[in-house]
């Protein structure tokens, strides 16, 4: 199965040459519906060949169009004539779309389903329809990856040589995503979900995302999930912190603000970072419910705009979930306001310096603020670390980032209105400008 996709809403876009952030087109494979076993496969042809779905077992996409947004996929087997191969391709093995979590994972990476390869006894290549991005500019394509823990052979052909291979196709040129030539054992991707990018060549009018897994053991397996394509994540603001500009360790304004309040012990941590020498340290001060730090706050939005952030975070403390990236939407004039959850990743902070990316589409006219949050999922007194903030927005919106304020505010001042650690003439100015302000119902209770 092959098509190309050309989606309604990137239709529009390259009709009206509009360069706003928009997903054109990806899958979370949750339009698909394994029945039976569902999820245990079977295939004794050893020769090249394309794969079929199997006894409700569903390895290759089986929605024409399930909407403009809807992006397909195909398996194939390839014999790669190495002697340590000797058992036939995929027998009963856990292949194809699955609501069967990772190992030691709660959740997939989007949704209740994700595309698993498993034990492939030889090559398994997942190829995803081919995208047309003809007259598009800087088109992104964005997956989540889990690499299962394991004994991964990276001697080489003839060795049972295993490899995990992700890639651009483009007609301008391939773009590799995942190199098993740079990382054989994948230290860096086991037992966590990963967010992998790659930017589509310019020039470019066509592009497939293309994965396949090499391997012969039970144990090696792969996870994908959140497959999405996006155009002109660029276009607009690319602003970023990695807390380099903060002298004082104690310095308040690492954070935007926090929910509730007094919930985040935040400092400046000197000791770890992922880049350069510092990073923000968050702990879960002694508060009931899940703390958050306002990282970002973006606004002057518009329906259709898409957000995207990253950040990196680590465990302070080595058992269970630390930090995820979340986030609220706002109306357009106050970060403070809620007009509800805007939701978020659901991988969370590892031991070692974990990327952690999301991207959120604006659908509601009084909502065209968006707060950017780390979550601290931790217990009273717990901590953990965030570090090389990004965010990208299109180029009419409006991007506030933690600001280096050479104090540190030890209490906020009652009448503090912006948030300085001082009262002055500025907040009198905000109290004025409020001055006889009345909410009483009826009305005339505020005319004495």
């Amino acid at each position: 199965m092959k098509r190309v996709i050309f989606s309604l809403i990137a239709a529009m876009l390259f009709a009206a040459n509009v360069s706003a952030a928009v997903i054109i087109t990806g899958t979370s494979f949750e339009n698909e519906y394994p029945s039976g076993d569902g999820r245990y496969y079977h295939d004794v042809n050893d020769a090249d060949h394309d794969m079929d779905n199997w006894a409700g077992v569903i390895v290759d996409s089986t929605q024409d169009s399930v909407d403009a947004c809807d992006l397909g996929f195909d398996a194939y087997f390839y014999d790669v004539n190495d002697p340590a191969y000797i058992q036939t391709t995929a027998e009963y093995d856990y292949l194809g779309v699955t609501d069967y979590t990772p190992i030691y994972q709660e959740s997939m990476a989007d949704g209740n389903q994700a595309y698993q390869l498993q034990d492939a006894d030889g090559k398994i290549q997942l190829t995803f329809d081919t995208v047309n991005v003809t007259g598009m500019d800087n088109v992104w394509v964005l997956l989540d990856l889990f690499v299962k823990a394991t004994s991964w052979e990276t001697a080489g052909e003839g060795t049972g040589f295993d490899a995990i291979d992700i890639k651009l196709q483009t007609d301008a040129g391939n773009v590799q995503i995942v190199d098993p030539n740079v990382d054989p054992d994948f230290s860096g991707l086991e037992g966590k979900w990963t967010t992998l990018t790659g930017v589509v060549p310019a020039g470019a009018t066509q592009a497939a995302l293309v994965a396949s897994l090499t391997c012969n053991a039970a144990s090696e397996a792969i996870w994908i999930d959140h497959v999405r394509f996006i155009v002109g994540a660029t276009d607009g603001p690319n602003e970023s912190t990695s807390w380099e500009d903060f002298i004082l360790t104690t310095d308040l304004r690492g954070i935007l603000d926090e929910y509730p309040t007094q919930g985040i012990d935040q400092s400046i941590s000197n000791s770890e970072a992922n880049t350069g020498s510092k990073s923000l340290k968050v702990g879960h001060e002694d508060v009931s419910g899940t703390p958050q730090a306002y990282l970002a706050w973006i606004n002057d939005l518009q329906i259709g705009d898409v957000v995207t952030a990253r950040f990196y975070a680590k465990n302070g403390v080595t058992d269970g979930n630390n930090i995820r990236i979340w986030g609220h939407w706002t109306d357009n004039n106050d970060m403070e306001n809620y007009e509800g959850s805007a939701g978020g990743n659901a991988k969370y902070s590892g031991n070692d310096w974990t990327e952690l990316i999301h991207s959120w589409t604006v659908t509601d006219a009084n909502a065209t603020g968006l707060a950017v949050e780390a979550r601290v999922y931790l217990d009273n007194g717990d901590f953990g670390y965030v570090d090389d903030l990004t965010v990208w927005a299109p180029a009419h919106a409006n991007i506030t980032l933690p600001e280096a304020s050479g104090y540190y505010c030890e209490t906020r001042p009652e009448y503090d209105f912006n948030k300085d650690c001082k009262t002055d003439l500025t907040d009198f100015a905000m109290f004025a400008l409020d001055w006889m302000s009345c909410t009483r119902y009826p009305s005339t209770e505020c005319e004495e």
